[in-house]
């Protein structure tokens, strides 16, 4: 084979590997995220969410907005930055109604966002 097709079927290899591997650690953490946020809508059902639980919760976003802003559009990770800090005030306001409307807000985005990883023809055409 000539050099250059094996260093451009390399090149192809590299980047699928790349790209697959990016869709696994993307996905895998925001199924952690958004389980975590499940878990909070309980305890927000409940009255019994604590400040301290709910900013465990805006760590770990925290720690994924960092990777999601390399990899994804950025409006989308804006948008969960923005309601995360809004159920803060809910939580600290005491107004708990709005805090679990606003938690199933942020859950149904952290499962909408990974899909924007994975290639689709609809995200193409």
């Amino acid at each position: 084979m000539n050099k250059n097709v094996i260093a451009g079927l390399l090149a192809l290899l590299l980047i699928l590997g790349a790209g697959i591997t990016e869709v696994l650690i993307v996905s895998n953490r925001y199924k952690v995220v958004s389980q975590r946020c499940n878990e909070l809508i309980s305890l927000a059902e409940n009255n019994s969410l604590t400040q301290k639980e709910y900013q465990q919760f805006a760590d770990d976003w925290s720690k994924l907005r960092t990777l999601s802003e390399l990899l994804l559009p950025h409006t989308d990770v804006y948008e969960v930055t923005l309601r995360i800090s809004e159920a803060e005030g809910y939580l600290i306001g005491g107004m708990n109604e709005d805090l679990v409307a606003q938690l199933k807000v942020i859950k149904t985005l952290l499962e909408y966002i990974p899909d924007n990883v994975v290639p689709d023809f609809h995200h193409i055409v």
